[in-house]
């Protein structure tokens, strides 16, 4: 598994991930909202989801609520991102 370098919300309950040598990737929590979170409910409203940090011992993220999605999880649910350049 590559390391995760970086994290920074997008939009729309989107983040986008960086890997170390790896194309960046779209983790997409939408479909996860349509599911009881139980106690991590609250990550329905999109400021409390947007507070999140990158656990750099485990490869993943935390938001402070405690939720926290597994590495493998969060690699293999997310998509590769189409970026562009601007110049």
């Amino acid at each position: 598994m590559k390391k995760l370098l970086s994290a920074a919300y997008i939009v729309n309950f989107q983040i986008l991930l960086l890997y170390q040598d790896e194309q960046p990737r779209i983790f997409d929590f939408r479909e996860k909202l349509k599911d009881n979170l139980g106690d991590f409910e609250d990550l329905k409203d999109e400021k409390n989801f947007k507070s999140y940090k990158i656990l750099k011992d485990w490869n993943t993220i935390e938001w402070e609520n405690g939720y926290d999605i597994s590495p493998e999880i969060l690699y293999n649910s997310s998509k590769p991102a189409v970026v562009s350049r601007v110049v």
